[in-house]
Formats: structure tokens, C-alpha cells, sequence
């Protein structure tokens, strides 16, 4: 199934509105493989990058 910019606009509007909250993201993503949509794997995907990339910068370099 295509992604539909008429059908999806509100899980994608409300993703741009809340765009440091993973929920909507993962909310999509639950939609989006409930209606086999393989797009949602890149989704969490993402939120995982995300993530990880977020913990990286919080880290503090160790002291020689």
C-alpha cells in the first residue's frame, strides 16, 4: 500500500506538531504495519537512530 497524503496527513501533521515526542512516530508505525505497510520497520528505524545519535552527544569524554 502507497503511502496517501490525504489518508495519512493526520498521524503526519500530528508527528510535525509534537516533533521531539516518539509517539506519534510510533503510533504511525503501529498503523502503518497493522495495514502492511513495510514502512513502518523505517520508522522505528529511525526513532532507534534517533535515539542512539541523542545518547551519543550526552555522553562526556572520559577523563585521561
Amino acid at each position: 500500500m502507497p503511502l496517501d497524503p490525504e489518508r495519512d496527513a493526520a498521524f503526519l501533521c500530528d508527528i510535525c506538531k509534537h516533533a521531539e515526542d516518539d509517539a506519534p512516530r510510533l503510533i504511525y508505525a503501529d498503523w502503518l504495519e497493522e495495514n502492511g505497510e513495510p514502512l513502518s520497520v523505517s520508522a522505528r528505524v529511525a526513532r532507534h537512530r534517533r535515539i542512539t545519535r541523542d545518547a551519543k552527544k550526552k555522553m562526556v569524554p572520559a577523563a585521561p
